[in-house]
């Protein structure tokens, strides 16, 4: 499974932000730090790190903004600086949870499951009022192989927060990787009442309705990941590989085929169809669609490249690299249309 992101990177958990005296009545450390807190939860981290850096000024071992510049820095991936900073926030009040879960998400990040969950559990000894705290100790649970352990964490953030959904799909991958095939369905539709539009939700319940042999559901799924998302050509390629990873052919077939229906000039169907026949070393269907596709973009080179790759599967030589010259006559072709370095542009007189 691939690392999911670390909590506390980039907002201000949400039960972490107290209530603030009105602005008459502020410090000037107080009044700096709530700025910076307000351009950090707004995404401006560069904004809010000259913010929190301008707190140090005033107070160099203020806690909040010393454990905040080093979550910029775990979310820029310098993990150098981003541990020096958290490590002098938790020097400065040893009690301070959160600075212990960014800590532990600082070490997971880099791969280090032991020492990161060593201050995951620091962290829920001082912060166990964040679903955030047992969210990010499942994480390194789960990375670090104890799946079951893992499990009790994302149904306690969950219970926490119910509308949690990073910890409803990260509940919902391991128990389909524990087998746990309807209890991951109810995660995954638990998180797609949030977030009807959850591309990847959609896809693991398809693979969920397909371990369960209820293939229209899985069909279904994954037709409505496609309508749902814009960039077509981007889904129907991951949609593709995350079905032959598992070698789920027909599936992915289904897929293309039913993009090929609703979109008949839709060349990443035809090239992800040629993918799957090609990947069941089925070459005689994958050159009919590829031929097919170069009825339609004669000038494509990946076409010929494609052509080239299968005849070089099938031993036949010859054929592969004459499709490889066609393809670069046609590279050619289209390089000598170009103007000499590159279009014309025109000079204009400068309005005064």
């Amino acid at each position: 499974m691939a690392r999911g992101k670390s909590q506390f990177k980039n907002k201000i958990p949400a039960q972490s932000r107290k209530k603030r005296h009105k602005t008459g009545s502020q410090t000037p450390v107080q009044q700096a730090f709530d700025a910076a807190i307000a351009s950090h939860q707004q995404g401006e981290l560069d904004k809010a790190e000259e913010a929190y850096k301008k707190v140090l000024e005033l107070q160099p071992d203020h806690q909040g903004a010393l454990h905040y510049i080093g979550a910029i820095c775990l979310s820029r991936q310098q993990y150098i600086l981003a541990q020096k900073y958290v490590q002098k926030a938790i020097d400065s009040c040893p009690t301070y949870g959160l600075a212990y879960t960014t800590m532990g998400c600082i070490f997971h990040d880099q791969g280090e499951y032991t020492n990161a969950l060593k201050y995951h559990q620091k962290a829920l000894e001082m912060a166990s009022q964040y679903p955030e705290t047992y969210y990010n100790m499942a994480r390194s649970l789960q990375r670090a192989g104890h799946p079951y352990e893992a499990r009790q964490f994302y149904e306690k953030a969950i219970s926490m927060s119910p509308k949690y959904d990073k910890a409803l799909f990260n509940l919902g991958l391991l128990l389909q990787e524990l087998g746990e095939i309807d209890e991951a369905i109810e995660a995954y539709q638990h998180l797609l009442k949030l977030i009807p539009n959850h591309h990847k939700a959609l896809v693991n319940l398809a693979g969920c309705y397909e371990q369960k042999g209820q293939q229209e559901k899985a069909q279904d799924m994954l037709y409505q990941a496609i309508e749902i998302d814009p960039h077509k050509a981007r889904v129907i390629t991951s949609i593709v590989s995350l079905l032959l990873a598992s070698e789920k052919y027909a599936l992915a077939a289904n897929v293309c085929l039913h993009v090929k229906e609703n979109n008949p000039n839709s060349i990443e169907a035809f090239s992800n169809l040629a993918r799957i026949y090609r990947a069941q070393e089925n070459y005689q269907a994958c050159l009919d669609v590829l031929e097919e596709g170069r009825s339609l973009w004669p000038d494509d080179t990946s076409v010929c490249s494609a052509f080239a790759e299968v005849y070089d599967e099938m031993g036949e030589t010859e054929k592969a690299e004459a499709y490889r010259r066609q393809a670069q006559d046609i590279k050619e072709e289209q390089d000598n249309q170009l103007e000499p370095g590159g279009p014309v542009e025109f000079a204009f007189e400068v309005e005064e």
